[in-house]
């Protein structure tokens, strides 16, 4: 199972007052679902998808800043400190210092968006070139020649408001998802079927919805599940604790879970 699908089969052990539990769904032939949920005579009674809510961008710039690292030492006349959304590392070290270099020779120690208009023809290029990198401005670092830079993550950099609504558009985005609706479609022949959804919300790189999620409640209306799914969960990791929301389509719960113990910790974070 991958670190989605056993944070699911955690909460759901750590919810489930009906001795039910869920059964990983060995062959995956046809992109089967995750779970099938079991009663205590091990009888079918519900399945369950697990999936992660994860901008793909942020990822890729925390595992390129894990590899490469975020401190460039250079032989620049000054020190930088930087501003970028989810800019590639890689990148980054190859051709910053040489760009920034352009502006160090025109004496300038800051960049903004207003730099790319500069009447100088090679500072505006290579202003536009830092835009293109991630880079949306930067400042005097601490120490000559050493350039960091802090990293925003998510759709974009703005500002964002926290609230249930991002945590229900983060669920409503993923269960919508064509190869998820397959996989939750009713049963004609098994209408009573119970059909869960399970999403985990990263909060490193969907800052908006893993912050509501902690730091908020559910809304009072429940969620349309308009036949989609019987049940949608949304889960985050906030080690040791996992908090976690559940809608039936009447009505949300939400629990503040706490690993019981160390193994279980280590496992879930």
């Amino acid at each position: 199972m991958n670190r989605t699908e056993i944070l699911a089969a955690w909460v759901f052990r750590a919810l489930e007052e009906n001795a039910r539990r869920l059964q990983p769904v060995e062959v995956q032939s046809r992109g089967e679902h995750d779970f099938d949920i079991v009663d205590q005579e091990g009888s079918s009674v519900g399945l369950m998808e697990a999936t992660a809510a994860i901008h793909e961008n942020s990822m890729r710039a925390i595992a390129g800043e894990r590899r490469h690292g975020s401190i460039l030492e250079t032989n620049l006349k000054n020190g930088w400190l930087l501003m970028a959304h989810n800019p590639d590392s890689r990148r980054f070290h190859e051709l910053v210092p040489t760009l920034l270099r352009v502006l160090e020779e025109s004496r300038l120690t800051s960049l903004d968006p207003q730099t790319r208009l500069s009447n100088d023809h090679e500072v505006a290029k290579a202003a536009e070139r830092l835009s293109e990198l991630g880079i949306e401005s930067g400042g005097p670092g601490m120490r000559p020649g050493v350039v960091g830079w802090m990293s925003s993550r998510g759709e974009d950099s703005e500002a964002y408001v926290i609230g249930p609504s991002c945590v229900v558009n983060a669920i409503e985005e993923e269960l919508n998802k064509p190869d998820n609706l397959r996989k939750l479609a009713s049963d004609p022949a098994a209408p009573d079927l119970e059909r869960h959804f399970f999403v985990e919300v990263d909060r490193a790189t969907m800052p908006a919805a893993g912050a509501s999620l902690v730091e908020t409640t559910p809304p009072d209306q429940p969620m349309s599940l308009s036949n989609r799914a019987t049940h949608v969960w949304a889960a985050t990791r906030r080690p040791p604790n996992v908090v976690v929301w559940r809608c039936d389509g009447r009505r949300w719960e939400h629990w503040d879970l706490v690993a019981e113990s160390l193994i279980e910790a280590e496992t879930l974070d």
